[in-house]
């Protein structure tokens, strides 16, 4: 698949990289996606409120995905000399607050293949 098909329709690409990022946050409770919200939850005071109903370290699952939905797309960068890697799109809580990203990578085919808390 190539880039530009990829990014023909943005609201699929956003919607097959947030449903990675659920399944991530669901089936791993160490893997990237959780441990961003565990984070974040517990250094960025003004979102607990708003997306938390349990401590920040064993938030529940309405808490996981009010605070997955309320992030929002920092960069969408492309890697063309990877097959493996080729798409990566970025998702943040708050680019002002936080320079940690959950990073959703696919392939060429439009595969994710990761996702990855980076900085």
């Amino acid at each position: 698949m190539a880039l530009r098909e990829m990014l023909s329709d943005p609201d699929s690409l956003d919607r097959r990289c947030r449903a990675a990022i659920r399944q991530d946050a669901e089936v791993d409770a160490e893997g990237p996606s959780r441990l961003y919200v565990i984070h974040h939850l517990g250094q960025l005071d003004r979102l607990a409120p708003r997306s938390a109903t349990a401590a920040p370290q064993s938030p529940t699952t309405s808490a996981v995905d009010a605070f997955l939905a309320s992030m929002s797309v920092d960069s969408i960068w492309a890697t063309p000399e990877s097959d493996d890697t080729f798409l990566h799109v970025d998702y943040t809580i708050d680019s002002e607050r936080t320079d940690y990203v959950l990073s959703v990578t696919l392939d060429r085919r439009g595969t994710v293949e990761s996702v990855e808390m980076e900085r």
